[in-house]
């Protein structure tokens, strides 16, 4: 997935498709399970969130997002994550 995240950095192919990765292997599914009913657009902002975050930790290693631990990161994401699913 890393592999995926820095190689859509300079081609639009390979960016729409990890666009389609996440939707289908994240974004999707929670959304399945959790019963959400929101609008395309809000899965969109899901899924763009998503992709920054890959971004910020893996591609540029922003700190200190780059160095936190996944828990320390999900808990900060998710409520606005969360958020947006919901409205």
């Amino acid at each position: 997935m890393v592999r995926m995240v820095k190689g859509s950095v300079g081609s639009a192919k390979a960016g729409r498709t990890l666009y389609r990765v996440v939707n289908r292997a994240a974004v999707n599914p929670v959304a399945r399970v959790t019963g959400v009913q929101a609008s395309a657009m809000r899965f969109e902002l899901v899924t763009s969130q998503l992709i920054g975050l890959a971004m910020a930790r893996y591609v540029i290693q922003v700190e200190p997002m780059a160095s936190a631990s996944i828990d320390e990161v999900v808990a900060l994401a998710a409520p606005s994550i969360r958020a947006a699913l919901r409205g």
